[in-house]
């Protein structure tokens, strides 16, 4: 899986998380049909961020991600990533 955006001098990576996806814990809205399947869809997606995270800062880089659902106000995210960079 890749960033969305990397700032590789800065060895920062950006993620933008898709709340459906990913299962934000804000909006995510579990399916009526076929729940098992994706019960278990957005699991394998949360198990694989957090190794891809955990792989990220093994090697050195800071890890930014952001839920799909705050890019419509994305003043606090910004202000997140602007942090990291330094």
């Amino acid at each position: 899986v890749k960033p969305d955006f990397v700032f590789p001098r800065e060895r920062v990576a950006v993620f933008v998380d898709g709340c459906f996806w990913h299962g934000c814990p804000r909006c995510y809205t579990r399916p009526k049909s076929n729940r098992k399947f994706w019960d278990a869809k957005v699991a394998r997606n949360q198990a694989r961020d957090r190794r891809v995270t955990r792989q990220l800062r093994a090697d050195g880089w800071s890890v930014c991600r952001i839920w799909e659902c705050r890019l419509k106000r994305p003043e606090a995210g910004i202000r997140r990533i602007l942090r990291m960079l330094g």
